[in-house]
């Protein structure tokens, strides 16, 4: 079992070489990715402050009135995170494409829209909208505490983001691989994928936890180029996800174990 996968710096290596020549077609998905969540964070502040002046042309400005308007703000956002996740879908395809060695295109990131649009919704939701509902309670009590002050939001801010972190790590390790299994198998249905990605992820949140982490150091450095490096460690970091999803469903021949059949 030690041997049977590729370590992360394997993996890192392995995208390097898958890379190499395109990262002009990568860059160009990046920054329409980028341009995407620009444009939500846009929309999220001017939904702010729409609320916020309604609130308060209502006149309600009391204490309650405030966590309300942070409910709604939150549940607006987190249905926003789950539109970006279903192109988050489509980047996966890209970056699989690459790992295969076939023709990726900027198209495919639009794919999760493009090829049955339920089954993206509902997988995006299951990986990334749970996630989001996980740290809301969090973000709410956090933005309820800048506004009055109060201890005991504070206690709560910090209590709700310690078990918000530990169920949104653990549900983005869990079914994180979805976004690739659902490519691979187009027949199978939104809770078959995810059944899929953690019966696959049993025992390997860890590995996929490091190989992550361990692009921290890159992330840093990235920072001190004014940001402009993420443009090569993001699509550096997608494909070593890629490598990591094909190691997971190509791994040494074990007796019984599920392989990929794709």
């Amino acid at each position: 079992m030690k041997n049977r996968y590729k370590s992360a710096t394997m993996l890192r290596d392995e995208a390097k070489d898958f890379m190499n020549g395109k990262y002009a077609g990568a860059i160009g998905v990046a920054l329409i990715l980028f341009a995407f969540n620009y444009l939500v964070d846009t929309t999220l502040q001017m939904i702010e402050s729409i609320l916020t002046k309604g609130f308060v042309s209502a006149g309600m400005v009391s204490d309650r009135a405030v966590l309300v308007m942070d409910i709604v703000y939150y549940v607006i956002s987190l249905a926003l995170s789950v539109v970006l996740a279903v192109f988050t879908i489509g980047m996966n395809l890209y970056y699989l494409k690459i790992g295969c060695r076939t023709q990726a295109a900027a198209s495919d990131l639009f794919s999760g829209f493009k090829d049955n649009l339920s089954r993206s919704f509902a997988i995006a939701f299951r990986v990334n909208g749970v996630a989001s509902l996980a740290m809301m309670p969090a973000m709410v009590m956090t933005s309820y505490y800048m506004s009055t002050r109060y201890d005991y939001a504070l206690y709560a801010a910090l209590g709700c983001m310690v078990v918000g972190v530990i169920i949104a790590v653990y549900t983005m390790m869990t079914y994180e691989m979805s976004y690739f299994i659902m490519h691979d198998f187009s027949e199978y249905t939104a809770g078959e994928v995810l059944a899929a990605s953690r019966k696959k992820m049993k025992g390997n949140r860890w590995r996929l936890f490091r190989t992550e982490f361990s692009f921290i150091p890159y992330f840093i450095l990235a920072i001190f180029t004014l940001g402009i490096g993420m443009l090569w460690v993001y699509p550096l970091m997608q494909e070593t996800k890629a490598r990591f999803y094909l190691d997971l469903m190509n791994p040494k021949k074990v007796s019984g174990e599920w392989e990929r059949t794709v």
